[in-house]
């Protein structure tokens, strides 16, 4: 009997001590767990479809995901997606810092409270279609780093970077979308501007031009209109005025709301755009506000903010001044053929399919980019202001040739320089032969290169020796490009030959290259200028002026005695 009562009693002990250990497993436990938390957020930042921000005394900011996110509550607004993603990833991306369980909490006889996460605390709500996490934010720890946070239906006292704080407790404002024009400019195809009751326009996209279509015109200013649309869209809303979740505030803009800011039709400044998207967005400016703004409904109406005044003033400018009133109406991007005459001389440009200009007249050669892309500038520039009795005859694509004045398309240009400085351009891999040749009735020298020996050889030398590897090296590199200092003329004369001293020249070096197709490149060196050397071509394409060191490199001899 007694060994059944022992028993009995050990039963009772085991079960007591199994009850206990299960009781304090889980209420244990859930500490356990917790401390191997790494986050706050258990719900995936994709998954999200609403989220709630309630702040002490203050209506909380409910928003909604159904393909974007929206502001619902406590009124209805456009939001800025970053913003959200920003909170959610300070939720699910910070690591915490520190773990406070419930037993410690027992241990330092404190609650919740005692950090600032009662009731009042600011409190995060994410819920997606399977789960919802609550995070509340209490008091910032003693040193200003940390935070604490707790997860409703946990113990635990969490600490987390202050920067979470700073990216989760915004009012409702600071979820909205504060751009006025939600919409990449360049997707502008068209757009209508009214003025109040008074004039209408109407601006249609042609390639990298704008057609004024109302009123009718040849052309539109460009670089006005993509200015203006440039300028709304990097514009943002200064403040909001409504919505703002004021009592009894309408949900839809009232006749007698936008009057009151200007903003009704017969009083507004309206652009509609119509993108290529296929959607059409409206932007409207109205009265003047405070410090240089005006009043503007945006977002399709969706929202009254205040926006800076210039923007109205740009799109209050008239139809004159939208007027396209250059002498080549182009864009410079679409602009693939220029001609520029002076006097007897006609310089013509014409854009290749990979976009490099090259110079046609008057002669074939490659062109200088900045001093094209200067000419290009200053083309595009020309008014009928610009237009002379004398100066140079230029046209632009198919436009009819017009007589500027040469200040207004030179100004420091030279014609000459829209040629390339590059004299020319031989890979020393390919150069076989060199044939130099100095003044004075000297013979000339000339050395070959042996691909089988991968050695250089004397073909025919006055001086005799062999040839000497590394000045023929020096002088490859060199051609490797031969650059000049400047273009002096181009297109070279008889008559340029002897005034430049190239009509006998103190040396001609000939090039022949280890190419089926290649012709041979001739190099004359003339006359001593202030700046260096004379030098052309084959005494058709150019003179140049070559550096003394560059003809130093070029007149040293090719063998060695």
């Amino acid at each position: 009997m007694k060994n059944r009562r022992m028993i009995l009693w050990l039963l009772v002990a085991l079960a007591v001590t199994i009850g206990a250990h299960v009781l304090l497993s889980y209420k244990g436990g859930v500490g356990a767990a917790l401390v191997a938390r790494k986050t706050l957020l258990d719900v995936s930042r994709d998954a999200p479809t609403q989220l709630v921000v309630a702040r002490a005394h203050e209506k909380p900011a409910r928003l909604t995901q159904t393909g974007e996110w929206q502001l619902v509550e406590p009124y209805a607004a456009r939001v800025d997606d970053r913003t959200v993603l920003k909170l959610l990833d300070a939720l699910a991306s910070s690591e915490i810092d520190e773990t406070i369980g419930d037993s410690e909490l027992m241990k330092l006889a404190r609650t919740r409270a005692d950090f600032g996460l009662d009731d009042d605390a600011l409190k995060v709500t994410v819920a997606s279609e399977d789960a919802t996490s609550t995070v509340r934010f209490g008091r910032v720890t003693p040193t200003g780093d940390g935070v604490y946070a707790a997860i409703d239906g946990e113990d635990a006292v969490y600490v987390v970077s202050s920067n979470v704080l700073a990216a989760v407790d915004l009012p409702p404002e600071g979820f909205r979308q504060r751009a006025i024009f939600p919409a990449w400019a360049g997707a502008v195809v068209a757009f209508d501007l009214k003025r109040g009751a008074g004039s209408f326009m109407r601006f249609l996209r042609d390639g990298e031009s704008w057609v004024m279509k109302e009123p009718e015109t040849a052309g539109a200013s460009a670089p006005k209109i993509k200015k203006l649309l440039g300028d709304i869209a990097q514009a943002e809303a200064v403040e909001f005025v409504w919505p703002v979740g004021a009592e009894g505030e309408s949900t839809v803009a009232s006749v007698s709301l936008l009057a009151g800011y200007g903003l009704d039709p017969e009083s507004a400044v309206t652009l509609t755009f119509k993108c290529a998207d296929g959607a059409d967005r409206q932007l409207s400016f109205g009265k003047t506000a405070k410090d240089g703004l005006v009043y503007a409904l945006v977002q399709n109406a969706g929202a009254i903010v205040t926006v800076d005044g210039s923007l109205k003033d740009q799109a209050l400018a008239g139809v004159t001044s939208f007027t396209d009133r250059r002498l080549f109406p182009f864009e410079v991007s679409s602009v693939s053929r220029i001609s520029v005459t002076d006097g007897e001389t006609n310089y013509l440009l014409a854009k290749d399919d990979d976009g490099t200009w090259r110079l046609d007249a008057p002669v074939a050669a490659p062109t200088d980019t900045a001093s094209v892309t200067a000419l290009l500038e200053r083309l595009s520039a020309l008014t009928p202001l610009d237009v002379a009795a004398e100066g140079l005859s230029v046209s632009v694509m198919s436009a009819p040739p017009q007589t500027v004045s040469r200040a207004a398309v030179l100004n420091g240009l030279r014609l000459e320089d829209l040629r390339s400085r590059e004299v020319v351009r031989i890979d020393p891999l390919q150069v076989k032969r060199l044939v130099v040749t100095r003044a004075h009735g000297e013979a000339p020298t000339s050395v070959v290169y042996d691909k089988d020996r991968r050695a250089w050889n004397v073909e025919k030398s006055a001086r005799g020796g062999a040839a000497d590897a590394a000045a023929v090296e020096s002088v490859t590199a060199a051609l490797n490009p031969l650059l000049a200092e400047r273009v002096v003329k181009l297109k070279v004369s008889a008559d340029d030959l002897k005034r430049y001293g190239l009509d006998e020249p103190r040396l001609t070096m000939a090039i022949d290259q280890d190419r089926e197709d290649a012709v041979r490149r001739n190099i004359l060196i003339g006359a001593e200028t202030e700046d260096g050397f004379y030098a052309t071509r084959g005494a058709t394409d150019a003179v140049f002026v070559l550096s003394a060191e560059t003809v130093k490199r070029l007149t040293v001899p090719l063998t060695a005695l």
